[in-house]
């Protein structure tokens, strides 16, 4: 209900509206709000804010969210982009992205031949695969993290008509099924989206890393700029979402493109945010494309695992 001043229409419907009126304080009435009772009201919404951000947030997060927000940019950023290229480029070709040659028989065990495996880690003379659970759900995701691209993987994707990027790249790869039980390795993993039942080839997200120029002077998402603090006031329409708790994200680190893990603070339409040591980190997940920022920012802590 809108709060204006009653015409003299209104006033006369009013009149008309009788003992129903009076009974339901209403027909179109409009009772003004005294500034002591409005005042009143927005302290205790505050105050109301306050206790769910209390709720939602532990005190080091909303320090966090203080510190990105009030530091000074630019810093030193990193920027993964990743694009999802389809299945053509991923299972199809899988013993090429694995270093082997192009006919090796689509079996984990012919597919590690070259790799030394260490429980859901294998290491390769290319790279190494990674294969990770879901930390909720039967899903999970393989990492196949390069150094750098081959000539035959460049073949690959110039020949897709795709850009061949530079430098270290990761193929993140969703497995649906993940091997459930103790003693799971990297293999099963492996063998287990080669063998996924009633699914087309899967396909994939390759990721490459960049260094931004000029180096953003704002906090990015694909929605646009990223107010870390904006969480701790009260929103002009609903409410955000509570924290996310600790999660994973690709970042690099020993000259790969690794999942790392992160503490997310919101997540809302495709755009995370969240805290490492040291790190603000800023996710946009959107139509075919993801895009991470990495901000350096040593103030930043988190707790430890």
């Amino acid at each position: 209900m809108s709060r204006v001043r009653a015409s003299g229409g209104q006033v006369r419907a009013l009149a008309l509206c009788g003992l129903t009126a009076m009974l339901l304080a209403g027909c179109g009435a409009h009772r003004a709000v005294s500034p002591d009772l409005r005042s009143k009201a927005q302290a205790s919404k505050k105050a109301n804010y306050s206790a769910w951000v209390s709720a939602c947030f532990p005190g080091w997060e909303q320090t966090d969210m203080r510190i990105a927000q009030n530091t000074k940019l630019p810093v030193p950023t990193q920027e993964l982009m990743g694009s999802e290229y389809g299945p053509r480029l991923v299972l199809g070709n899988i013993a090429v992205w694995l270093g082997d040659p192009a006919d090796t028989p689509l079996q984990a065990k012919a597919l590690l031949g070259g790799f030394v495996v260490r429980g859901l880690d294998a290491a390769g003379p290319q790279g190494t695969i990674h294969a990770q659970r879901d930390p909720s759900g039967s899903g999970g995701q393989i990492y196949i993290q390069e150094m750098g691209l081959t000539p035959s993987q460049q073949r690959l994707l110039a020949g897709a008509g795709l850009p061949v990027p530079k430098g270290p790249v990761t193929i993140e790869v969703p497995l649906p099924q993940f091997p459930q039980g103790a003693g799971v390795t990297v293999k099963d993993a492996l063998q287990a989206l080669l063998t996924e039942p009633g699914q087309t080839p899967r396909g994939g997200t390759l990721y490459s890393l960049q260094t931004p120029e000029p180096q953003p002077t704002q906090y990015i998402s694909y929605l646009g700029p990223v107010q870390p603090a904006e969480q701790l006031t009260p929103p002009t329409i609903g409410e955000p979402a509570c924290t996310a708790g600790p999660g994973w994200f690709l970042g690099q680190a020993g000259g790969l493109l690794e999942p790392m893990p992160v503490f997310m603070a919101m997540h809302s339409n495709g755009v995370t945010y969240g805290f490492a040591p040291g790190q603000f980190m800023v996710d946009s997940d959107h139509a075919g494309y993801d895009q991470i920022y990495w901000y350096r920012e040593p103030s930043i802590t988190v707790p430890s695992p």
